[in-house]
């Protein structure tokens, strides 16, 4: 039966001026060399702080090309910003330029990637709830991608930064830069039920995580860098360094499995310092 091998990195925060990042990302590439997955998916926060620097972004994609195989990355919200909000700080918001700017580093901010039966599709969640005209664009892009998925018998893999799914309770409490902004959430997440999509693969939340939402898998891939301590975040799933496996059969289960690669440490976020850390 044919397979693919998928590693998912997530929160690495790549930094020249962290250098706990740094060498958590050296553990994860050493992995990469002996594991050889047949691809690597980044599923955002690359960057430290490419918001505002885009020497992180360029920083970033230079360790991006150390990676032993193909890869695609996704940009999270310390990369471009975030969807605006009161619960964020008007600089911190994504423009169309800071897009843009990611573009010129690492290619498409939304993609497609066709492994065996599986389809995986990658999205800008920054995007949603902005009114950008890219936002609009993407939505387009989503339609086209799913119903090329459909038409052509594929396995349907959904790529974003923040989660979409969770528990009605869970979702009521949570703060709202945690998952994809609402109403676009709700809208993504019936439309990708309507797909027929096997699973959703999100990062963010710096947990390792893996539920059922109305029977569709939501697998959270764990930071490289460093969780959140409670008080800034509460555990709601694995606070742990380390990376995701997925096996994608073309016929069977998709398998997944945390890692924890040979040489990581497990760093905690210090509230009493700024996060990110200033220049």
């Amino acid at each position: 039966m044919s397979r693919s091998r998928v590693v998912v990195v997530s929160d690495t925060h790549l930094s020249p001026r962290v250098a706990a990042t740094r060498d958590n990302w050296a553990a994860a590439l050493r992995h990469m060399e002996r594991f050889q997955p047949d691809f690597v998916v980044h599923v955002g926060d690359l960057s430290m702080d490419g918001t505002h620097d885009v020497a992180e972004l360029a920083f970033g994609r230079a360790q991006m090309d150390a990676v032993p195989a193909p890869w695609r990355v996704i940009p999270g919200n310390h990369d471009i910003g975030d969807c605006g909000s009161a619960h964020i700080d008007p600089d911190d918001v994504v423009t169309t330029a800071r897009v843009e700017r990611w573009c010129e580093v690492f290619g498409p901010d939304r993609w497609t990637i066709d492994l065996g039966r599986w389809r995986l599709v990658g999205l800008n969640a920054q995007l949603f709830g902005t009114g950008l005209p890219r936002e609009a664009e993407q939505w387009d892009f989503v339609e086209e991608s799913f119903r090329e998925a459909g038409a052509a018998g594929q396995r349907l893999l959904l790529v974003t930064h923040k989660p979409i799914a969770a528990t009605d309770s869970e979702l009521a409490q949570a703060p709202p830069y945690r998952f994809v902004a609402s109403p676009a959430r709700e809208h993504l997440w019936e439309r990708a039920k309507d797909a027929g999509a096997h699973a959703v693969l999100s990062g963010h939340v710096h947990q390792a995580r893996a539920l059922q939402v109305d029977g569709v898998p939501q697998l959270w891939a764990p930071t490289t860098w460093a969780v959140l301590p409670e008080d800034m975040q509460r555990t709601i799933g694995t606070k742990q360094c380390g990376l995701l496996e997925l096996e994608l059969p073309d016929d069977g289960d998709l398998a997944h499995a945390v890692v924890v690669p040979e040489g990581t440490t497990q760093h905690c976020i210090n509230p009493e310092v700024p996060y990110p850390p200033p220049h």
